[in-house]
């Protein structure tokens, strides 16, 4: 289980990822590395949100796509849930095993 502790200081950025400065080959780079959320959600874990409402407006707007699909996938069996990651654009499929509790 993943448990995420929420304040009024939670970005976008910690739950769903960044782009950071990486060296790779002896250059300076950006690379991608997914947040606490987008690694428990991709990876099937049982999530806890706790204080989730400590957590800014932004926050809960990108949260919101990712409630949605947990919404449809539960109406529908054949839906296989995913979301867009706002900074990449990339589509990611959400595992079948995750469970989220707030």
């Amino acid at each position: 289980p993943v448990r995420i502790n929420f304040s009024a200081n939670t970005t976008v950025e910690q739950l769903l990822g960044q782009y950071l400065p990486r060296i790779i080959n002896n250059q300076r780079t950006f690379a991608w590395s997914d947040g606490d959320l987008l690694a428990a959600l991709t990876r099937g874990s049982w999530i806890l949100l706790d204080e989730l409402n400590l957590c800014p407006p932004e926050v809960l707007d990108e949260l919101s796509q990712v409630f949605d699909e947990f919404s449809r996938a539960a109406r529908d069996a054949a839906y296989v849930p995913s979301f867009t990651v706002r900074m990449t654009g990339e589509r990611r499929a959400i595992h079948r095993n995750c469970r989220i509790f707030a």
